[in-house]
């Protein structure tokens, strides 16, 4: 009777311990990350809205296709061989977050 107790209580404490809020430093870095994706944003104008709510991972996956030359779109193109693998990263976690 007493593994199934510890277990229990070792699955509440897990649970606990993901439910529990970031700590500062990593609520900082998060918000900083934000406001480079919105900075970054900002170069997005022609797609309006289009991106709000955007899965993170297909915008990445775009982004490093213009910038790899398998995807194709001068404007595009260009605006990506200037964004590091963390510049589009944080551009598509800032359109995931738009309603």
């Amino acid at each position: 009777m007493k593994r199934p107790a510890a277990l229990f209580v070792a699955a509440v404490l897990l649970l606990c311990a993901a439910a529990a809020p970031a700590p500062p430093a990593a609520r900082t870095a998060h918000a900083a990350d934000m406001a480079r994706g919105e900075a970054l944003a900002k170069g997005c104008k022609c797609h309006g809205t289009e991106f709000h709510g955007a899965d993170p991972a297909e915008i990445v996956a775009a982004l490093k296709g213009f910038r790899d030359g398998t995807r194709f779109n001068k404007i595009m193109e260009n605006k990506a061989r200037g964004m590091s693998d963390e510049d589009m990263q944080a551009v598509a976690e800032w359109f995931a977050t738009r309603k």
